[in-house]
């Protein structure tokens, strides 16, 4: 048994860090590849590295040295990526955008097919599919029959009783401990979702727009119609629609109309992003989307680009603060094996050498302007945040606020 994996990346949802806390606690000797090939220019190369390590001043330091961090204002900041993305197109070269969030992802989205739109490069006949979102319940809130509201969509990826791998259902309403579902085929069936939460997942049924030429992504393992194989976040195009309005895929392949696991593929989050290996990236990452940022996030969505990568940020300030940040998750063991304070440590350095670089950078700024006997533009005054004193004291005692 061979267990592969990047702990500088995201770890699991649900599952927690395994792979950290077997590498940390359980003395398993482990290979450990050290050399990046992926991106070709040594400055990238070099801040991508720092990144892998935690030196998020190194890196962004790095990034900031080969242009690649824009901090432009949110009217012109979606217009700017968007042709900066269709240039990459033009040019033959594989193209995506990575943000934090859905919200922003779908703002990016929305201006890339208008410009695609306007360039003619999306045909003019235009399709609504059924789109599957999934709700991410636990399963405690897949037991729970209280949560299912009619029109909700239940598919299974395990056999259960009474139902299949991959079958979707339509929840129609509840009866006690029951859910009354309708399946494909209009025949009505119950599923007790007490006993089969981990055999399905719940989605919301909605829209998807889509034309030939629209690049899209696979949100779910499955199967085409002709019977090939796709696999959850597999990015392809459109070649045209059948006459009953099934997909056709740039390589041949149909997809059933209502197959359901289905996104527009232009712009990813990071934790779909990972794996991909992409020529010319671009991070879309406004000072709204920060709250889903940290060091591992940032990480990932930095390091997909071989060739060039733009970061679209409206505060650089801001993106730099929050992405010293790591989302690393102390875990039991940590506590009862002594390494808490170090886990503790490690998130809290790691914002103040970020706060520290970029104050030093900021101040560089400041230079011309004092030089010239003018007062610095209220924009370019650094905002000083305030000391995160009780947590610093914290983290000294050990103590996780």
């Amino acid at each position: 048994m061979i267990l592969s994996g990047d702990t500088a990346q995201h770890s699991a949802v649900e599952r927690g860090d395994a792979l950290r806390l077997l590498e940390r606690h359980a003395a398993l000797q482990a290979v450990e590849i050290k050399k990046i090939r992926r991106q070709r220019d040594s400055t990238y190369r070099k801040a991508v590295n720092a990144l892998r390590h935690g030196d998020v001043e190194g890196g962004f330091a790095g990034l900031e040295k080969l242009g690649a961090v824009l901090e432009v204002p949110a009217d012109e900041r979606y217009q700017m990526l968007a042709v900066d993305y269709l240039q990459a197109v033009k040019d033959n070269k594989s193209a995506l955008v990575v943000s934090p969030t859905h919200a922003e992802g779908g703002r990016v989205t929305e201006k890339i097919r208008a410009e695609l739109k306007t360039l003619q490069k999306l045909g003019a006949t235009e399709k609504e599919v059924v789109q599957l979102k999934n709700l991410r319940w636990t399963e405690a809130q897949r037991a729970d029959v209280k949560n299912y509201q009619p029109g909700l969509v239940v598919q299974f990826h395990q056999n259960t009783a009474g139902f299949t791998r991959g079958e979707k259902v339509t929840v129609m309403g509840r009866e006690q401990n029951q859910i009354a579902v309708q399946r494909a085929d209009g025949s009505q069936g119950s599923l007790t979702v007490r006993r089969g939460s981990a055999s399905f997942d719940v989605y919301e049924a909605g829209k998807l727009p889509l034309a030939p030429g629209e690049h899209i992504r696979i949100t779910r393992n499955g199967q085409t119609k002709d019977g090939h194989r796709v696999n959850n976040g597999e990015l392809r195009s459109v070649r045209k629609f059948t006459a009953e309005g099934d997909i056709v895929l740039d390589n041949g392949w149909v997809l059933d109309k209502n197959f359901g696991n289905l996104a527009h593929g232009y712009c990813v989050t990071s934790h779909s992003s990972q794996g991909k290996t992409i020529q010319r990236l671009f991070v879309a990452e406004c000072e709204a989307s920060l709250p889903a940022a940290s060091r591992e996030q940032f990480y990932v969505s930095a390091s997909r680009g071989v060739e060039a990568i733009k970061i679209y940020t409206d505060n650089k300030d801001a993106l730099m603060e929050a992405v010293a940040i790591s989302g690393e998750r102390p875990a039991a063991t940590d506590l009862a094996t002594g390494t808490l304070l170090d886990v503790l440590k490690a998130r809290s350095l790691s914002r103040q050498a970020a706060h520290r670089a970029h104050s030093q950078a900021r101040k560089r700024q400041l230079v011309p302007e004092q030089t010239t006997n003018r007062q610095p533009s209220e924009q370019t005054i650094p905002q000083k945040r305030p000391q995160k004193i009780e947590r610093k004291k914290a983290i000294q005692q050990g103590i996780q606020l």
